[in-house]
């Protein structure tokens, strides 16, 4: 089935350019990457700060991201193991491996970044007949999420095979959260749901 960092690189793409196998050519620089945790090392320093070390890994390679103790105070809860995380840091040459490390700014899940950043929903209908049937279904599955900030576009396939849009009205603005895009991916098809940041 792949790396599960694959499942959601069209998504990621928009956040982030890079992948981890790319960073040994941009040491000393700012970047944004995205990776699945693996492991989660926690640390209590001798001065008595807490810090710790994430490994995150991509279908092209891994690296460790070190959270020192402001950083880790703030993020310390999206350092979930098999958890999809974007990381905004400084890359930096791990005098222990040889290697490239992290030194974590910001650790978000991809799960905060959709309910915070993602601008539009697109929900893709594969004809225009559809439409009416599937409103009904459609409404159930968006209604315990109204009242977030991400528009809702309706596509679907006119007889002409030109492409129509219904854009959902503002009270129909959802908090798009990992179990809204699971439960329309199980009805729709997962080619058929896709969000915009």
């Amino acid at each position: 089935s792949g790396h599960p960092v694959s499942t959601y690189a069209q998504e990621i793409s928009q956040l982030s350019s890079l992948s981890l196998a790319d960073l040994p050519s941009r040491l000393n620089t700012r970047v944004t990457v995205a990776g699945l945790i693996t492991a989660v090392k926690r640390i209590t320093t001798k001065t008595g700060k807490r810090m710790a070390v994430a490994t995150i890994d991509d279908p092209k390679g891994r690296v460790d991201v070190t959270l020192f103790s402001d950083t880790f105070e703030s993020y310390q809860a999206q350092l979930v193991s098999n958890t999809i995380v974007l990381v905004d840091g400084d890359a930096e040459h791990d005098d222990f491996s040889g290697g490239v490390r992290l030194r974590a700014h910001t650790v978000r899940s991809l799960s905060m970044i959709r309910e915070t950043q993602a601008r539009l929903l697109r929900i893709h209908l594969k004809q225009a007949s559809a439409l009416t049937e599937e409103l009904p279904q459609l409404k159930t599955i968006l209604a315990p999420c109204r009242g977030g900030h991400c528009t809702v576009h309706i596509l679907y396939e006119q007889e002409d095979h030109s492409m129509g849009t219904i854009a959902l009205a503002d009270d129909w603005k959802m908090l798009p959260t990992d179990d809204l895009i699971n439960r329309l991916e199980a009805h729709f098809g997962s080619d058929a749901v896709s969000l915009r940041y």
